[in-house]
């Protein structure tokens, strides 16, 4: 038992490197192959949903289309599509292209405070004293990041900080909004299908083959990473750790995503971090453990 919860949290951690390191690789293109946010995504998500689905047509054969049997669950589909796929991604990538991987995936980590926000709402009910404590961290960590403590100055370009939160926003309706969907489906349909019609999408208003990029051998090897290690491989090793650990623990594991991105863009991309930065990255990173710390211990109560 020991050994195989070895091998899941290895898998699972690696899932999150590899989330990581696929925003240093489009953080690379964007620097050094005439990329842009407009190009790269659409093929991302149009190669990766492909994939994903012909893997799924021969596991599961007729259910990969099942999922458009009923009105209800297209128009589910298309929501999570449009926002939940296609917007997080592009914001993201956006992001990335106008500060740097590392400052847009430690935004996205702002998505548990959206989601706590959501479920007081919703719930009409208080937000607990741990998930107070997760907000105002997250707070001084954005603060912290697009300021460097100067409250006079905004360190961070305007638009990177818009769009990272709009990333932020889009990964809490990824995370909530397929729920029902998920329940009826395999999580790989539902991922392949949002990723090939957001894709689509994306690809119908972007145009990115109108883009003049500039192809070598490092670029294809990051195209690589990006499509099959970061938006398959990440996704599947990281479903992995929930089956086998529990979405808490996974999700827990997976947060090393901002660290290795950081790490990466400092060693390979040579991205300089002001010490107070990583202040605010590790307030906003340490979220994520407050709030599982006590998801856990609500359910062993």
């Amino acid at each position: 038992m020991k050994h195989r919860n070895l091998i899941a949290i290895l898998i699972t951690l690696a899932g999150g490197i590899l989330w990581g390191a696929s925003g240093v690789f489009g953080q690379y293109l964007f620097e050094n192959n005439g990329f842009t946010s407009g190009s790269l995504v659409p093929l991302r998500l149009t190669t990766a949903g492909a994939l994903l689905l012909i893997f799924d047509f021969f596991r599961y054969r007729k259910q990969t289309l099942a999922v458009f049997r009923s009105k209800r669950n297209c128009l589910d589909l298309a929501v999570f599509s449009l926002v939940g796929v296609s917007l997080c991604q592009f914001s993201y990538f956006f992001t990335i292209e106008h500060s740097n991987a590392a400052v847009a995936t430690i935004l996205q980590y702002l998505s548990p405070v959206f989601i706590i926000a959501y479920s007081a709402l919703v719930g009409k009910k208080a937000p607990r004293a741990f998930e107070i404590i997760a907000l105002i961290f997250a707070l001084v960590g954005v603060f912290l990041i697009v300021s460097e403590g100067d409250i006079r100055a905004l360190r961070i370009n305007p638009l990177a900080l818009v769009f990272g939160i709009i990333t932020a926003l889009s990964v809490s309706v990824y995370n909530l909004q397929p729920k029902r969907l998920m329940q009826s489906f395999s999580t790989n349909i539902i991922l392949g299908w949002g990723m090939l019609l957001g894709g689509i999408l994306l690809s119908i208003i972007m145009r990115p083959w109108q883009y003049r990029v500039r192809l070598d051998s490092t670029a294809i090897i990051a195209l690589f990473a990006i499509i099959v290690g970061g938006s398959i491989l990440g996704f599947c090793f990281y479903m992995y750790g929930v089956k086998k650990l529990g979405a808490v623990y996974a999700s827990m594991l997976a947060a090393i995503e901002p660290v290795a991105a950081t790490v990466l863009s400092a060693v390979w991309l040579h991205t300089k971090f002001s010490f107070i930065e990583l202040i605010g990255f590790l307030l906003i990173f340490s979220t994520i453990f407050i709030i599982a710390f006590f998801q856990l211990k609500d359910k062993r109560a």
